[in-house]
């Protein structure tokens, strides 16, 4: 995408605003004059504008995909002028609602699972948690989960995020970490679990602990610095843990090795108000290293940005776009 290498962040994130305003039509004849005033005081305005609608474009193609995925039924596409944000037709989305509603997707997710959580962390909170069977949990930010410590239970539900246990040895009822598709039992051990949608991270520091997935799939056993995932179901083959960067949220720093970007992008969502949209395809196959401070989400995104050779735009509060 061409671009003038002295446009600043502050100017692309202003362009950015400009074009949803005008894409929306909410703009009046004051603004508008705001707008011709802000384009004629730096010839770099009218530039991040035009990188801003070229980046605009790239993101119908996903836009109208999250549309087609929330349609009821086929309709046909209706003529349109201008830009496709207004679509004719009762019930079909528009690109810039799809966006409204991936946007609000975790929020709405995020508020249908604490209806069934017993404790919860905010974006950006870690919490620790004394357990009555005298176990304890460490909560990481954005996490959500339910107890089951009645007749003769010691159970956990991790409804969602991420969760580090330290288990009580010496009683008779093991103890097991319900997630998705995952189960943990243990007898005495520490071990960290992450759930990610359809995905449960188990990592073990010490101790051994028996994962499994559904019904018919053959349970595996972790030892100290050991790890599994179970997605879909399935569980991958236990391999080393790399133990510093797994645990690293609990003294409040994010730490990656060679993870893959949306993985990356996720755990700092957990961190933050607002949505993060990697809008070039070639940027989702890409890993990174790295280690950032927990409560410095917007440097560390930044960060990566530079790393990747990619670049970041704040189009509203509630949505940042890498590309």
């Amino acid at each position: 995408m061409a671009s003038e290498p002295d446009i600043t962040r502050s100017q692309r994130d202003q362009a950015a605003r400009w074009l949803v305003r005008l894409d929306g039509g909410s703009i009046d004849e004051a603004e508008r004059r705001s707008l011709t005033a802000w384009l004629a005081a730096d010839p770099r305005h009218a530039a991040a504008l035009r990188e801003a609608e070229a980046l605009w474009d790239r993101l119908e193609a996903p836009a109208r995909r999250l549309a087609a995925e929330r349609a009821t039924a086929p309709q046909p596409r209706p003529s349109r002028r201008g830009r496709p944000w207004i679509w004719a037709g009762a019930g079909l989305a528009t690109p810039a609602l799809a966006l409204l509603l991936w946007c609000a997707a975790p929020d709405l997710g995020r508020l249908a699972g604490n209806l069934g959580a017993d404790v919860v962390t905010a974006q950006g909170e870690r919490r620790s948690l004394d357990l009555p069977d005298g176990s304890s949990l460490e909560l990481a930010p954005d996490t959500a989960v339910a107890l089951g410590f009645d007749a003769g239970r010691r159970e956990v539900h991790l409804l969602r995020g991420q969760a580090f246990f330290t288990v009580r040895r010496g009683l008779e009822t093991s103890f097991t970490v319900l997630a998705g598709q995952g189960r943990v039992r243990v007898l005495g051990t520490r071990f960290d679990v992450e759930r990610a949608g359809d995905r449960v991270d188990v990592t073990v520091e010490n101790g051994l602990v028996e994962v499994s997935g559904r019904l018919g799939v053959t349970p595996v056993r972790l030892r100290g610095g050991q790890r599994v995932t179970v997605e879909g179901g399935r569980l991958t083959r236990p391999g080393p843990a790399a133990l510093d960067a797994a645990f690293a949220w609990r003294s409040g720093s994010l730490v990656f090795y060679r993870e893959p970007l949306p993985r990356v992008v996720a755990r700092l969502e957990r961190q933050r108000s607002g949505r993060i949209l990697v809008a070039r395809e070639s940027l989702r196959g890409l890993t990174v290293s790295g280690a950032f401070p927990g409560e410095d989400s917007d440097g560390a995104l930044r960060a990566i940005a530079d790393t990747l050779d990619a670049r970041l735009v704040t189009v509203t509060p509630w949505l940042t776009i890498l590309y």
